[in-house]
């Protein structure tokens, strides 16, 4: 957050973690929420990445694909990727699995969470590996936007091959996986997590975020080819500003973003250990 002076205005101590929300003590409508200290979500004003990378999450799929009706954001955060998602009158369904009570309590604090009253938004507080085992709804997108870094065992869960397997058979024939992956691993942990993705998923694309993180994309059909490049449909004037905060001219440019595909990754990494609980 650079300078800027904070204040604490919620915080909740919980079995599963300490969520705290802060607010610029002389701009409140800066904020951030933490989780054991750690952001995983912000407004715009602060330095940091994730803002754009919320916003990302929610428009980079929707620029690959935009027959995506039905989604589940598994975490929610600030709300800032839901909110993304819920500019586009094309998507039908919303859902969002959280983990954390305290996380869905303190998000209202961020504008954001008036995407919480839409009629095609649906919040479920459960574990994520348990919702998808017992759900049978399919959807067309699944965002895994989870609290990721060094310092926390619940990575294991979240890159997975068990979990990606859990997440493969919610999605439709042509749904997209899209996972944010920091880039502060070791390079044999880092060639771990691409292996696992690789081998979960048939079709993966790679697409980078800033020199620091990167989006892996995956899906059982083809990817790329699914929107006509010549088209600009359904830009809002809310998806206009999002593309104007990320310095993109346009939703199709957000495609230039591409770096490799799954078969140049495998490549790479060739054979190895994934990961497995």
């Amino acid at each position: 957050a650079g300078s800027l002076a904070m204040e604490l205005i919620f915080e909740e101590e919980g079995d599963i973690a300490t969520v705290q929300v802060w607010a610029g003590r002389d701009h409140p409508e800066r904020r951030w929420i933490s989780v054991d200290g750690t952001s995983i979500g912000e407004t715009q004003g602060f330095s940091s990445s994730i803002y754009g990378k919320q916003l990302l999450l929610a428009h980079l799929p929707m620029a690959l694909d935009p027959e995506i009706r039905s989604t589940l954001n598994i975490g929610l955060g600030s709300a800032s990727t839901l909110h993304a998602l819920a500019s586009y009158p094309t998507v039908q369904k919303l859902d969002v699995v959280e983990i954390s009570g305290a996380v869905a309590r303190g998000s209202r604090l961020f504008d954001e969470s008036e995407v919480l009253s839409d009629p095609r938004v649906r919040l479920v507080v459960e574990d994520i590996a348990h919702y998808l085992l017992q759900e049978t709804e399919r959807y067309d997108l699944i965002i895994s936007d989870g609290k990721l870094g060094n310092d926390f065992s619940g990575n294991a869960m979240m890159l997975c091959r068990d979990f990606y397997a859990y997440a493969s058979r919610r999605l439709s024939g042509t749904g997209l996986f899209i996972q944010w992956i920091p880039l502060n691993h070791a390079r044999d942990d880092f060639e771990i997590i691409l292996r696992t993705f690789l081998e979960s998923f048939p079709e993966v694309e790679l697409f980078f975020e800033d020199p620091g993180s990167v989006f892996l994309v995956g899906s059982r059909s083809p990817i790329s080819g699914r929107r006509d490049p010549d088209t600009e449909e359904f830009v809002t004037e809310r998806v206009k500003r999002d593309l104007e905060y990320l310095r993109i001219p346009r939703v199709n440019a957000l495609l230039t973003r591409w770096a490799a595909s799954g078969a140049e990754l495998r490549s790479v990494v060739g054979k190895g250990p994934i990961g497995t609980w």
